[in-house]
Order: C-alpha cells, then structure tokens, then sequence
C-alpha cells in the first residue's frame, strides 16, 4: 500500500498540473469497481490527496453528487481497509468545503462513519486511530453537520 499511495501522489501531481483531473476522477471511479480491495482501497487514498491539495472548494461542491454516490459504495465495502480510506477521503472532502450548507448534505452518511471507526477500532487499533483523527479534522472544519448524530458521536468518542 506504502508504494500505491507513493504512486497516487505522483499522478495526482501529474493531472493536477495537466489540468486533468476529471480524466483521472473517471479513472478512479473504475477503480472503485475493481475486483481487488487494494484497487479500491488506493481508489480511496487518491480521493482523499485529491480533496486535499488538488481540488477547490467549487470543484468539490461542483462534484458533490458523484463523490456521494462513489463514497456510499465504499462505506458498504466487505473489506474494512476499504471502509477506512473512504472514511478518511469524505473527511478530506467535507474539510475541503468553504460552505457549510454543502458539507451538511453528507449528514446521511455520518452514522455509517461513526460505524467504520468503532469497527476499525477492534480490527486494528492504528486505523482505528488514524479514523479518529480524521473524524477530528471533520468536526473541527463542520462541528454543526454532527447536530443530528450528538448521542452517537460521544459514544464512539469515549
């Protein structure tokens, strides 16, 4: 995974500078219908470093509606290192929205986060840790989308 990730900073530097993203978007969503969880898992990573460095707050607000879809698919995922890097690219891609009122939208899906950390936490406890500090970096950009999830959200906490 350590060289996938490596491999995935390279080509999202690459389009970026190209100003192909949207090629390589498209490429990453076959990549979530891939038979190998590493494919999937990596398809994730990108997302993630995407919604962090190279896509702005309009792109992403732009391209909402297919990350949702791209981002529920893999919260369903049979393999927990799926789950997590999903956690990990909404985080980075709710973080990465300016208007609260977009990143509210994926509230639907903040319970299903709440589930893949505490599963995290009994499969592995580094990506159980390295969930928690993603679901910090979510609450500290959009405290207000976890309004309709309090109760759950200090369970997992604690």
């Amino acid at each position: 995974m350590i060289l996938l990730k490596h491999k995935g900073d390279v080509l999202s530097k690459i389009y970026s500078k190209l100003e192909k993203k949207d090629v390589f978007v498209q490429y990453l969503v076959s990549l979530c219908g891939s038979e190998s969880p590493k494919c999937r898992q990596f398809a994730m990573y990108v997302f993630e470093i995407l919604s962090e460095m190279h896509l702005s707050s309009e792109e992403l607000s732009g391209a909402k509606k297919d990350f949702m879809g791209i981002f529920e698919r893999a919260l369903q995922d049979t393999e927990v290192n799926v789950r997590v890097a999903a956690l990990k690219a909404i985080s980075a891609f709710m973080s990465g929205l300016d208007d609260s009122s977009v990143a509210l939208e994926f509230a639907t899906v903040l319970p299903m986060l709440l589930d893949v950390i505490v599963e995290a936490l009994h499969k592995d406890e580094d990506q159980g840790r390295q969930a928690l500090e993603s679901l910090g970096e979510l609450t500290s950009a959009h405290p207000e989308c976890w309004k309709a999830s309090t109760t759950k959200l200090l369970s997992v906490t604690s």
